[in-house]
């Protein structure tokens, strides 16, 4: 029973943990992909 009523707290964390990974990693890979077919195209 403290598993099931930790649950909803367990789901909120990971789900905050997860949107500020995608928060915090967005901007570097929308940086690399550009420069990536930048330097494959640019030869």
């Amino acid at each position: 029973m403290p598993d099931f009523a930790l649950t909803p707290y367990i789901l909120a964390m990971t789900g905050a943990s997860v949107l500020i990974a995608l928060v915090a990693w967005l901007p570097l890979a929308l940086k690399r992909l550009p420069l990536s077919y930048r330097l494959s195209a640019s030869p």
